[in-house]
């Protein structure tokens, strides 16, 4: 591999519209991800353990 390959991003097109950037994955930084807990899931977490699992995975799911 030659000095500088990778470094460089590449397009890549369809009949000469770019449609993607390949990039060396090395270069990019990392994202940081945030999690969203259903409201129903929160509050089952703050409340100490209990011993009805069935009715908390009841709770948690509601109608779906």
């Amino acid at each position: 591999m030659k000095s500088g390959a990778g470094q460089t991003p590449l397009p890549a097109t369809e009949r000469g519209e770019p449609v993607a950037i390949l990039v060396n994955p090395a270069l990019l930084r990392p994202r940081l991800r945030t999690r969203t807990f259903l409201p129903e899931f929160a509050a089952l977490m703050a409340r100490p353990p209990g011993d009805n699992l069935p009715a908390d995975l009841d709770a948690v799911r509601g109608d779906r």
